[in-house]
């Protein structure tokens, strides 16, 4: 699209033939064409919820709720401050999907409650969105973290305690 070439036709082919196949895998394996993938349908979701105060919470709960939020990552504050320099020079397919990636965060927590289900520790519902914004968070390591000192060390610390806190919910996952 951001060549204007004709061919974005085949990215809908392409994402239709991929949920004609989710639809056709989870009718043979679970009985049922629905997307829900195996779980019931008890209600829980809500789409588009017009409580925009609840999907405020949500967002602020997915990003700095201590048992569920991305703040178990800290080594992405770390890449934030790089982000905007890393988006100028990011190439269309990157800036996408991370743009996709930030839509489906707020459309999840507009469906879901923050908190993900009960007694485990750790985030579920922003997996898909760290994925997709992936390349770009890697850009801005290369633009921001990589060529300062004091942000490389910040950033390791960073990784460092992600990975304990990651460690520490695998290892209790029912503690909380």
């Amino acid at each position: 699209w951001t060549r204007r070439r004709g061919r974005i036709w085949l990215s809908a082919v392409g994402a239709a033939a991929g949920l004609g196949f989710l639809v056709w895998f989870n009718w043979r394996t679970l009985g049922d064409a629905a997307i829900a993938g195996g779980y019931s349908q008890t209600g829980q979701i809500t789409f588009p919820n017009a409580d925009l105060a609840q999907w405020g919470r949500n967002i602020l709960g997915g990003l700095f709720d201590v048992r569920r939020g991305l703040i178990l990552s800290p080594f992405l504050i770390a890449l934030a401050p790089g982000i905007p320099q890393a988006w100028k020079g990011a190439p269309p397919w990157v800036r996408g999907a991370a743009l996709g990636g930030v839509a489906y965060f707020l459309i999840q927590y507009n469906a879901h409650h923050f908190y993900g289900g009960d007694r485990f520790f750790g985030y579920r519902y922003q997996l898909e969105a760290l994925v997709a914004c992936g390349p770009l968070l890697f850009l801005s390591f290369q633009t921001w973290v990589r060529v300062g000192g004091l942000r490389q060390l910040l950033f390791w610390i960073g990784v460092g305690v992600s990975v304990g806190l990651q460690a520490y919910g695998a290892t209790h996952p029912y503690s909380f």
